[in-house]
Protein backbone atom coordinates (compact mmCIF):
# COMPACT_ATOMS: atom_id res chain seq x y z
CA UNK A 1 0.00 0.00 0.00
CA UNK A 2 2.49 2.33 0.57
CA UNK A 3 4.48 1.99 -2.29
CA UNK A 4 1.53 2.44 -4.50
CA UNK A 5 1.09 5.51 -2.67
CA UNK A 6 4.65 6.37 -3.23
CA UNK A 7 4.29 5.28 -7.06
CA UNK A 8 1.63 7.63 -7.16
CA UNK A 9 3.21 10.35 -5.52
CA UNK A 10 5.32 10.88 -7.83
CA UNK A 11 3.30 10.26 -11.01
CA UNK A 12 2.08 13.42 -9.47
CA UNK A 13 4.52 15.29 -8.71
CA UNK A 14 5.47 14.34 -12.32
CA UNK A 15 2.35 15.73 -13.92
CA UNK A 16 2.29 18.91 -11.81
CA UNK A 17 6.48 19.25 -13.21
CA UNK A 18 4.85 18.49 -17.04
CA UNK A 19 2.44 21.10 -16.43
CA UNK A 20 4.92 23.78 -15.49
CA UNK A 21 6.34 25.36 -18.86
CA UNK A 22 9.24 27.90 -17.71
CA UNK A 23 12.49 26.17 -17.30
CA UNK A 24 13.87 25.97 -13.77
CA UNK A 25 16.39 28.44 -13.32
CA UNK A 26 20.00 26.83 -11.36
CA UNK A 27 20.09 27.89 -7.49
CA UNK A 28 23.24 30.01 -6.85
CA UNK A 29 24.73 27.80 -3.77
CA UNK A 30 27.66 25.33 -4.35
CA UNK A 31 25.98 22.86 -4.09
CA UNK A 32 22.83 22.01 -5.10
CA UNK A 33 20.58 19.10 -3.87
CA UNK A 34 18.97 18.45 -7.12
CA UNK A 35 15.69 15.95 -5.40
CA UNK A 36 14.92 19.22 -2.92
CA UNK A 37 15.40 21.51 -5.80
CA UNK A 38 13.40 19.82 -9.00
CA UNK A 39 11.05 18.24 -6.17
CA UNK A 40 11.33 14.92 -7.06
CA UNK A 41 11.27 11.58 -4.80
CA UNK A 42 13.97 9.33 -4.29
CA UNK A 43 13.08 6.52 -6.45
CA UNK A 44 12.34 8.95 -9.75
CA UNK A 45 15.58 10.23 -8.91
CA UNK A 46 17.33 7.38 -8.40
CA UNK A 47 15.72 6.10 -11.86
CA UNK A 48 17.23 9.03 -13.47
CA UNK A 49 20.69 8.72 -12.18
CA UNK A 50 21.14 5.41 -13.33
CA UNK A 51 20.06 6.03 -16.43
CA UNK A 52 22.20 9.01 -16.79
CA UNK A 53 25.53 6.67 -15.59
CA UNK A 54 24.39 3.77 -17.49
CA UNK A 55 24.66 6.61 -20.53
CA UNK A 56 27.72 7.92 -19.27
CA UNK A 57 29.54 4.15 -19.29
CA UNK A 58 28.66 4.26 -22.88
CA UNK A 59 29.94 7.46 -24.15
CA UNK A 60 31.99 9.24 -21.70
CA UNK A 61 35.88 8.65 -21.70
CA UNK A 62 36.08 7.56 -17.73
CA UNK A 63 39.47 8.52 -17.48
CA UNK A 64 38.80 12.39 -18.01
CA UNK A 65 37.14 14.44 -15.86
CA UNK A 66 33.79 16.21 -16.70
CA UNK A 67 35.21 19.40 -17.14
CA UNK A 68 37.96 17.76 -20.10
CA UNK A 69 34.97 15.64 -21.71
CA UNK A 70 34.61 16.41 -24.93
CA UNK A 71 31.79 19.08 -25.37
CA UNK A 72 29.76 16.67 -28.16
CA UNK A 73 29.90 13.93 -25.79
CA UNK A 74 28.54 15.74 -23.06
CA UNK A 75 25.45 17.19 -25.81
CA UNK A 76 24.70 13.63 -26.77
CA UNK A 77 24.31 12.03 -23.37
CA UNK A 78 21.77 14.67 -22.44
CA UNK A 79 20.09 14.57 -26.15
CA UNK A 80 19.93 10.48 -25.28
CA UNK A 81 18.37 11.63 -21.78
CA UNK A 82 15.94 13.86 -22.68
CA UNK A 83 14.59 11.39 -25.33
CA UNK A 84 14.01 8.65 -23.28
CA UNK A 85 12.60 10.66 -19.98
CA UNK A 86 10.41 13.10 -21.38
CA UNK A 87 9.43 14.53 -18.10
CA UNK A 88 12.06 15.11 -16.84
CA UNK A 89 11.98 18.83 -15.81
CA UNK A 90 13.19 21.38 -18.15
CA UNK A 91 15.89 23.31 -16.63
CA UNK A 92 17.88 26.44 -17.65
CA UNK A 93 20.82 25.27 -20.01
CA UNK A 94 20.35 21.51 -19.08
CA UNK A 95 21.59 22.27 -15.58
CA UNK A 96 20.44 19.64 -13.51
CA UNK A 97 20.87 16.62 -16.57
CA UNK A 98 24.96 18.61 -16.58
CA UNK A 99 25.36 17.92 -12.48
CA UNK A 100 24.20 14.87 -12.60
CA UNK A 101 26.48 13.63 -15.46
CA UNK A 102 29.57 15.52 -13.45
CA UNK A 103 28.72 13.64 -10.54
CA UNK A 104 28.24 10.17 -12.08
CA UNK A 105 31.72 10.55 -14.14
CA UNK A 106 33.53 12.12 -11.24
CA UNK A 107 31.93 9.13 -8.99
CA UNK A 108 32.88 6.45 -11.75
CA UNK A 109 36.30 7.76 -11.69
CA UNK A 110 36.94 7.66 -7.90
CA UNK A 111 35.84 4.47 -8.09
CA UNK A 112 38.27 2.89 -10.34
CA UNK A 113 41.07 5.06 -8.68
CA UNK A 114 40.45 3.47 -5.99
CA UNK A 115 40.13 -0.27 -6.99
CA UNK A 116 43.24 0.13 -9.21
CA UNK A 117 44.89 1.44 -5.48
CA UNK A 118 43.87 -1.31 -3.78
CA UNK A 119 45.11 -3.76 -6.57
CA UNK A 120 48.30 -2.18 -6.03
CA UNK A 121 48.53 -2.63 -2.35
CA UNK A 122 47.51 -6.44 -3.01
CA UNK A 123 50.28 -7.05 -5.66
CA UNK A 124 52.97 -5.22 -3.27
CA UNK A 125 51.64 -7.37 -0.24
CA UNK A 126 51.74 -11.09 -2.52
CA UNK A 127 55.41 -9.58 -3.60
CA UNK A 128 56.54 -9.68 0.15
CA UNK A 129 54.94 -13.06 0.54
CA UNK A 130 56.86 -14.43 -1.87
CA UNK A 131 60.27 -12.45 -0.79
CA UNK A 132 59.50 -14.01 2.39
CA UNK A 133 58.35 -17.41 0.99
CA UNK A 134 61.31 -17.67 -0.97
CA UNK A 135 63.87 -16.47 2.52
CA UNK A 136 62.38 -19.93 3.99
CA UNK A 137 63.16 -22.16 1.36
CA UNK A 138 66.61 -21.31 2.02
CA UNK A 139 66.16 -21.67 5.72
CA UNK A 140 65.25 -24.98 5.06
CA UNK A 141 68.80 -26.54 4.15
CA UNK A 142 70.38 -27.92 6.40
CA UNK A 143 73.97 -28.75 6.36
CA UNK A 144 75.13 -31.99 7.21
CA UNK A 145 77.96 -32.04 9.69
CA UNK A 146 79.28 -35.22 9.12
CA UNK A 147 80.29 -35.15 5.57
CA UNK A 148 79.45 -31.22 4.43
CA UNK A 149 77.38 -32.07 1.91
CA UNK A 150 73.56 -30.49 1.86
CA UNK A 151 70.62 -31.82 2.65
CA UNK A 152 67.20 -30.42 1.41
CA UNK A 153 64.99 -30.80 4.03
CA UNK A 154 61.53 -31.62 2.88
CA UNK A 155 58.55 -29.73 4.15
CA UNK A 156 56.38 -32.30 5.67
CA UNK A 157 57.67 -32.75 9.17
CA UNK A 158 58.52 -36.92 8.74
CA UNK A 159 61.62 -36.14 6.41
CA UNK A 160 62.66 -33.96 9.28
CA UNK A 161 62.62 -36.21 11.94
CA UNK A 162 64.34 -39.13 10.00
CA UNK A 163 67.00 -36.65 8.52
CA UNK A 164 67.76 -35.16 12.37
CA UNK A 165 68.14 -39.48 13.57
CA UNK A 166 70.25 -39.96 10.64
CA UNK A 167 72.51 -37.20 11.93
CA UNK A 168 72.85 -38.44 15.29
CA UNK A 169 73.83 -41.64 14.05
Amino acid sequence: MKQIQNEMDSLQEQEDSSNNLTPIPKPSENYVNIPKTLKLSKTTLNDYQNHIRDLVKLHADLKKEYKNQNPKTIDLVISKFKKRNMTFLDTINDWAIKIMIKRSINNIRNYNRRKEHDNKKVNKVSKKSKNKESADDNSNTNINQNNGSFDEINETPLDAAYLFINNLV
